[in-house]
C-alpha cells in the first residue's frame, strides 16, 4: 500500500486520485450508510473541503481504497471552522452541541474526519487498510506541524484503536445523532507514531 498526502480542494480542478477519494466517500457514507449529507451524483463533499484542507489517501494496486480529511483547528473558511467546533457551537443540526466542553482552536491540534475505507472490500482487507489509515493520518498531522489530533467517531473505535496500539482518550460524552452514536476522541501524535513501530 502507498500513502499520499494531498492539500487543498478545488471542485473544478480535481485530480483523478482526488476524484476517486470523493467518489469513495459518497459510496460509503451516502450509498451504503444512507447519511443525509451534501453530495452530487458522483462525489460527496461539504463546507470542510476547501483550499485549507489536507487529505491522507491510501492507494493499493493503483486504486484508492481509503482516506481521511484533515483540518487545523484554527481554520476559518467562509464562516466555518471545523466539524467538532461548529457542532459544539450549535451550527450543525445533525450533531448535538454537547459533544465536547471546550473545542480547541490552535495551530498544533488537528481534526481528522471522513475516515473512509472501501466498503466493497472483504473484512480482512478493510481492517488492514483501516489500520494503515489510522497510523498514516497521524503521521500526516505530524508532517503538517501538529502534535495532537481529535476526531468524532463511534465509541466502538476506542477499543479498536487501543487493540492496534493507538492510545486515544475519550474527550466528551457519547451522544446520539441523526445518523449514529459517536464521541470525540483525541490522541498525542508522537505517541501514536512511536506505537506504529511495534504494532
Amino acid at each position: 500500500m502507498e500513502t499520499l498526502t494531498l492539500h487543498g480542494f478545488t471542485p473544478e480542478k480535481l485530480t483523478s486520485i482526488e476524484t476517486d477519494f470523493f467518489k469513495l466517500r459518497k459510496k460509503l457514507f451516502v450509498d451504503d450508510m444512507g447519511w443525509d449529507i451534501p453530495h452530487n451524483d458522483d462525489i460527496e463533499f461539504d463546507q470542510y473541503d476547501h483550499v485549507n484542507t489536507s487529505y491522507c489517501i491510501i492507494i493499493d494496486k493503483d486504486r484508492v481504497v481509503g482516506g481521511a480529511r484533515i483540518l487545523r483547528t484554527d481554520t476559518n473558511h467562509d464562516g466555518w471552522s471545523y466539524m467538532i467546533k461548529d457542532a459544539s457551537d450549535g451550527k450543525i443540526s445533525q450533531i448535538p452541541s454537547k459533544i465536547i466542553s471546550d473545542a480547541p482552536s490552535n495551530t498544533t491540534t488537528f481534526e481528522i474526519t471522513r475516515f473512509t475505507v472501501d466498503p466493497s472490500l472483504d473484512i480482512d482487507s478493510r481492517n488492514e487498510i483501516l489500520k494503515e489509515l489510522s497510523f498514516s493520518s497521524y503521521q500526516c498531522v505530524a508532517n503538517l506541524g501538529g502534535d495532537y489530533a481529535i476526531a468524532l467517531m463511534s465509541p466502538l473505535f476506542l477499543r479498536w484503536f487501543r487493540n492496534i496500539g493507538i492510545n486515544v482518550d475519550k474527550l466528551g460524552p457519547t451522544v446520539k445523532g441523526i445518523e449514529s452514536s459517536y464521541c470525540v476522541i483525541g490522541g498525542h501524535v508522537d505517541n501514536i507514531i512511536a506505537a506504529r513501530d511495534v504494532a
